[in-house]
């Protein structure tokens, strides 16, 4: 398989009083093309600073960020990504903005529709979305700007079940279709099953790099992660579907 990115001895800090704060320290790791990655950590743990240097949103103090592709980054508030008066319109702002012609636009605004099952929702007033339609509609934004790694942060925060088994469904989809994901949560009975590779982060450092399997039976709680096998019996289960 092809790199889809790679991080090499990211370190950022910030000044806090007459101190520094390290808030991530020497990350460096790589994650292939068309694969599942699940980064655990607690709130505090440098996972949204993590991926926010990956989408570019932030720069690091030292190290380097390899990036096949572009990256899309849905946030944990789809609200602060939803611009359009519909899932159509707001589709569109990408591709115009990128100089596509009409129909171009509406060819890529139509394949993002269809990818995110939204199509029937198309020109709905999207503040009428539900939790789950509206991160959808962040995903399908950034599918329309042709982003092969798409990063999840939070994806779980305030949904319902219906919610949590819609992005699920999502992220099924976008691996189906050849794209990389990436999730930042703290509940990974919802989607641990999704995954290829997980990742533990704790206070700016990789604690655990490997395989679900071998992951859940690392000491999460000491990394202020509830381990989800106190609810479930194996792996595939740790999925809302």
């Amino acid at each position: 398989m092809q790199i889809a990115l790679e991080l090499v001895h990211i370190t950022k800090s910030f000044r806090i009083q007459n101190s520094m704060f390290t808030a991530l320290n020497d990350i460096s790791f790589a994650i292939q093309q068309n694969t599942c990655t699940v980064i655990g950590g607690a709130n505090g743990s440098g996972k949204s600073l993590l991926m926010s240097i990956i989408a570019g949103l932030e720069v690091p103090d030292s190290g380097k960020v390899l990036v096949n592709g572009r990256v899309g980054l849905v946030f944990q508030d789809a609200d602060a990504q939803i611009l359009g008066e519909t899932p159509r319109e707001d589709i569109s702002f990408g591709p115009i903005n990128q100089r596509l012609t009409k129909a171009q636009t509406a060819e890529k605004v139509s394949a993002a529709l269809r990818e995110t099952g939204l199509e029937e929702k198309a020109d709905f007033p999207a503040c009428f979305l539900s939790g789950g339609e509206k991160r959808r509609l962040a995903a399908a934004g950034i599918l329309a700007m042709d982003a092969p790694i798409i990063i999840f942060d939070e994806p779980y925060a305030n949904l319902d079940y219906v919610g949590v088994k819609q992005v699920n469904t999502l992220i099924r989809r976008l691996h189906a279709a050849g794209h990389t994901t990436i999730i930042l949560t703290h509940e990974l009975e919802k989607c641990l099953g999704l995954a290829n590779r997980f990742m533990v982060l704790y206070h700016g450092n990789i604690m655990f790099d490997g395989v679900p399997q071998d992951g859940i039976k690392q000491p999460l709680e000491k990394w202020c992660i509830r381990n989800p096998l106190t609810a479930y019996t194996k792996i595939e289960d740790l999925v809302w579907e």
